[in-house]
């Protein structure tokens, strides 16, 4: 209970200070704790206290010391002479519990707005360090411009220069072919898959990054010191595919998560969840770029729109098998007529749709056994490799084992004007390597010819036996390069530099794909 005080002013002889409160004094004596009694100012039981500090009446206290000689509150010893006399009539303590839970909190504040400080002072200094590299780039590339354009003023080298490029006059070409030498060595984890950009801009490599996550390792084919390491996925990345334009990248994982990474911002700008659908192969829709497919462990693909990252898949299809649909791909052929192949252990099914409103329709399956990889040819997306891997087969009554080789089948896909339905013709069949257990993918690229004025298709492939890569024309059916390959290849990709669709490749790149690194190398027009 507390009351007001009453205070003078000259206007108001009535006002009140509402600022301030007197505590009334307390009209309870302080109790023995021993007799449980008032203590009081004078007598045998007035006011004593120990050397602890707790109160009792000292009568009672002076026979407590004599017989147990410590203090009933806290059992602290005691002696006779620690029994002190107070000289008041009342007791009373302030609670300031409140105040030092206050003060605790205080002390964790400043506490942690210090640690906030140094936080902020260190980064500003990591900052200003960055600053200073990014401007001496800039610098660089400043330079670098310059020197470029003081290259180009001094026009085109002699024509007797054995080093010149694609920039010559095309007679030139008639005499000169392409070779490979090895530029880069990036090293990677438990890598399975890997991707060239189809301007041959950009490389991208998926690969486990640390114990419990794996993502891209992404390489610009401009500066190959260029690179940037982007986490994504908690498994292991089953497929990379780069839009045409080099401006996503899309990655399926066993995490069964579907992610669109950004090359520019080097992280994954959304993802679709696919609960019990684990991704194992993708690609770009070739008639929506905002679209991809994924085709699932299951045997089912699904057509998902980035536009949408909230909604449904937009299309379901399902395999006539059940099985994990390891490649997938959006090919456009003519008259306009969309079609998605797949791939699976038993073969390639394909489904086409001559409006991309209409739902897609199953056209024909083609049986191939110990299917392991599809892939088609950037320059001409009609033309299919299909590859198999090497196989044993046991007869267990003749207790004999046979042994079915690897083969790569080149095909095309056309359309049939009468019925508008999707055929094949054969373009050649490829063997002589062997394969391992372990899925493995194969290459289809055009090789351009100066003396032909035409490109020809050839096949890449590893060859575990023969610890090497394997290049051949498929018109020829022969082996035209070879690249040494110590550990099994288990994905390779081709890519040429094209300044536009029809032009002629200014270079090139084959990234050679082991579980621990990648082997790049690089095209360049060489004197026949």
């Amino acid at each position: 209970m507390s009351k007001r005080r009453r205070i003078a002013d000259p206007d108001d002889v009535n006002g009140i200070d509402l600022t301030e409160d007197e505590p009334e004094p307390s009209i309870h004596a302080t109790e023995c704790t021993i007799c449980c009694e008032k203590c009081v100012t004078s007598g045998d039981h007035r006011l004593a206290s120990l050397a602890c500090g707790h109160l009792f009446g000292l009568s009672c206290i002076e026979r407590w010391v004599k017989q147990s000689k410590s203090c009933p509150v806290c059992s602290q010893p005691v002696k006779r002479n620690d029994v002190r006399v107070l000289f008041t009539d009342t007791v009373a303590v302030v609670d300031n519990s409140r105040q030092e839970e206050l003060n605790q909190k205080y002390l964790a504040e400043k506490a942690a707005r210090t640690a906030m400080e140094m936080e902020v002072a260190k980064l500003k200094l990591q900052h200003a360090a960055l600053q200073f590299e990014c401007d001496k780039h800039k610098n660089r590339v400043m330079e670098l411009l310059e020197e470029n354009s003081m290259l180009k003023t001094c026009g085109p080298p002699p024509p007797s220069s054995s080093s010149s490029r694609l920039g010559v006059p095309s007679q030139r070409l008639d005499h000169e072919t392409w070779a490979y030498g090895k530029v880069a060595s990036i090293p990677c984890s438990d890598a399975r898959v890997c991707a060239i950009a189809l301007r041959g801009d950009l490389l991208a490599v998926g690969t486990k990054l640390t114990r419990d996550t794996h993502g891209l390792v992404q390489v610009s084919l401009l500066d190959t010191h260029h690179r940037a390491t982007i986490p994504l996925h908690r498994l292991a990345i089953r497929d990379v595919a780069i839009r045409n334009d080099s401006k996503y990248i899309a990655t399926t994982a066993m995490d069964g998560k579907l992610h669109v990474t950004s090359p520019s911002a080097q992280q994954s700008i959304l993802h679709f969840d696919m609960p019990e659908r684990h991704g194992w192969s993708c690609c770009w829709d070739v008639s929506n770029a905002h679209q991809l497919w994924v085709g699932h462990q299951n045997g089912t693909l699904s057509r998902f729109d980035m536009r949408k990252p909230g909604t449904d898949v937009l299309e379901t299809l399902t395999h006539q098998f059940r099985q994990p649909v390891h490649a997938v791909r959006s090919l456009g052929l003519e008259s306009n007529i969309s079609v998605v192949v797949a791939a699976t252990f038993s073969g390639v099914s394909i489904w086409g749709a001559s409006d991309t409103a209409q739902p897609l329709v199953h056209h024909m399956h083609m049986d191939i056994k110990n299917c392991c990889a599809m892939a088609n040819n950037p320059r001409c997306p009609s033309q299919l490799v299909v590859s198999t891997r090497t196989a044993a087969t046991t007869n267990t009554t003749a207790s004999t084992t046979t042994t079915s080789p690897a083969q790569h089948f080149v095909v095309s896909l056309r359309i049939n004007q009468d019925d508008m339905l999707v055929e094949t013709d054969a373009d050649g069949v490829l063997q002589g390597h062997s394969t391992p257990s372990a899925l493995t993918r194969s290459a289809i690229w055009s090789k351009f010819d100066g003396a032909s004025k035409k490109d020809s298709p050839v096949v890449g492939s590893g060859d575990v036996g023969a610890h090497e890569v394997k290049v051949w024309d498929v018109a020829t059916s022969s082996v035209v390069h070879h690249f040494d390959a110590p550990q099994p290849v288990v994905d390779i990709q081709h890519g040429w530099v094209l300044p536009t669709n029809d032009a002629m490749p200014t270079g090139g790149f084959l990234a050679v794909l082991t579980n621990d690194d990648l082997a790049l190398y690089k095209a360049s027009i060489h004197a026949k």
